[in-house]
């Protein structure tokens, strides 16, 4: 029960005599207030006073109203839900966006510069293309640090002449010999044909046949 103070008056007029009674009562609120404090625990119950353990850390029970103290368990799983305040994947406008299974989420195609862009955007303005891919084999003689270069005609001349053309261009050598890492290859697209730049960085001298393949690509950009 709750400890009600006794007012204190000085001289026999104040009628609060020192008596064995009274410091009894006292003793018995000393007793009563320690036995709150001794009671108080780091686990989650009822009705007791809040110590910290060892760690610093103590447990509540899980909050079931917005005033109460959250717990680790609960602020993780409200986390991880897969659904918080009605977010959701799809393109839906006033809401929060939450990603799919896949990691994905979607968005309305933008219509200013700070709005986010859509992959239906992008491909939509970016356009790649690869128009054809060839193969052809020459025999490569240079040195360690030497360069080369040398013009493949594939086209009759004017058949492609695109804007925004570039050449991917690739080196493989399949007899022994120097390992084609150490060749450095770059394309350019010359009206009809290929013209191939090669750097020998390896260390050993290449002699020998050099199989390249080509990829024809375009990129168009509205």
């Amino acid at each position: 029960m709750p400890y009600t103070p006794l007012e204190w008056k000085d001289g026999p007029q104040g009628g609060t005599p020192i008596t064995a009674a009274a410091l009894n009562r006292m003793e018995q609120g000393i007793v009563d207030a320690h036995a709150v404090i001794d009671a108080a625990t780091s686990g989650a119950q009822a009705n007791t006073l809040v110590r910290r353990d060892s760690n610093g850390r103590a447990s509540v029970a899980d909050p079931t109203s917005a005033s109460h103290i959250a717990t680790k368990g609960y602020v993780d799983s409200h986390a991880n839900a897969t659904s918080v305040h009605g977010a959701t994947s799809s393109a839906t406008a006033n809401r929060l966006v939450i990603r799919d299974s896949a990691g994905r989420a979607q968005f309305a195609t933008p219509s200013a510069a700070a709005d986010a862009a859509t992959k239906g955007y992008v491909d939509q303005k970016v356009r790649f293309r690869v128009i054809r891919t060839n193969a052809f084999t020459i025999d490569v003689n240079l040195a360690s640090g030497a360069r080369g270069s040398f013009y493949i005609q594939t086209e009759p001349s004017g058949v492609v002449d695109l804007p925004g053309l570039y050449v991917i261009v690739t080196a493989s050598i399949t007899s022994s010999g120097s390992p084609e890492r150490g060749l450095l290859v770059s394309g350019i697209w010359a009206f009809n044909g290929y013209m191939v730049n090669i750097y020998n960085a390896g260390p050993s001298n290449v002699n020998q046949p050099v199989t390249f393949t080509a990829m024809l690509c375009q990129i168009d950009i509205d």
